[in-house]
């Protein structure tokens, strides 16, 4: 994956040029409960931005531990380069779900914790 700078503001980090924002449809889950995620990219430049991406899907998330470890990374991207671009202040958002009983990377379910949801563009 495609590394994130630091957070501009709350669920939002700057990547590649594009700002990305990642929310929640709230703040506490239980185990099994569905995550509604919104991830969109914004371009708050005067001018159309373009990227190449290295896998054929634009806008994903990952989730991490405690410890930034990466715990579920559900896509399935192949490996097919695609130019990304977004006009004048374009934003795109793509809805995502995440069924906290699915299991992760790992094999085994989620446990009870404290984790980081992060949208990000589909480099490679």
């Amino acid at each position: 994956m495609g590394g994130c700078t630091e957070p501009i503001g709350e669920g939002t980090t700057e990547q590649e040029g594009f700002y990305i924002t990642t929310s929640l449809d709230r703040e506490t889950y239980q185990l099994g409960d569905t995550l509604n995620i919104t991830v969109t990219a914004n371009n708050n430049f005067d001018t159309t931005f373009t990227i190449n991406l290295g896998m054929g899907c634009t806008l994903l998330f990952s989730a991490y531990n405690e410890n930034n470890d990466p715990i579920y990374d559900p896509f399935d991207c192949p490996a097919i380069p695609i130019t990304y671009s977004l006009g004048p202040h374009e934003t795109e958002s793509r809805q995502f779900t995440w069924a906290l009983s699915d299991q992760l990377n790992s094999g085994q379910l989620i446990g009870p914790g404290t984790y980081k949801i992060v949208g990000q563009l589909g480099l490679s």
